[in-house]
């Protein structure tokens, strides 16, 4: 599937998202659907033609270790990103940077939920995605 599509996609799923909040400030409308796009095309780090590929090379470089449509198109990989991403914030960059009532946490499931929509997008495809990889049963 194509860039445009899980953008698009995730634009979609974000654009839903806002319509159920009173969220009506429009840096904060076109911010959260940055990240949207930002977690749509994430997955696809491990594709040398990607966009985020091609625009980031060190994300590009890092992606060549893993088969496209592999470990980050998995739920186990979205987890641990998740954990991650909340742990840095909660014990690192909250103190440092963010105060108390930033919204990095909400950016964080935008990020993560838009990623998740990339990977229900490809699981429609013929190639399909592993879904609970790297474990089988």
């Amino acid at each position: 599937m194509q860039s445009d599509t899980h953008i698009v996609g995730a634009a979609t799923l974000q654009s839903g998202l806002l319509l159920t909040t009173n969220v009506q400030d429009p840096d904060l409308i076109a911010g959260s659907l940055i990240v949207a796009a930002s977690g749509a095309l994430l997955p696809d780090f491990d594709h040398a033609g990607s966009r985020i590929s091609n625009r980031y090379p060190l994300v590009g470089w890092i992606g060549r270790l893993f088969k496209h449509r592999g470990f980050s198109h998995t739920l186990f990989f979205w987890i641990l990103l998740s954990a991650g991403l909340y742990a840095g914030y909660l014990f690192g960059v909250r103190k440092a940077w963010w105060p108390e009532n930033s919204l990095i946490y909400p950016g964080i499931a935008v990020f993560v939920a838009s990623g998740l929509s990339h990977i229900l997008l490809d699981y429609l495809t013929p190639s399909g995605v592993p879904w609970f990889g790297p474990f089988s049963w």
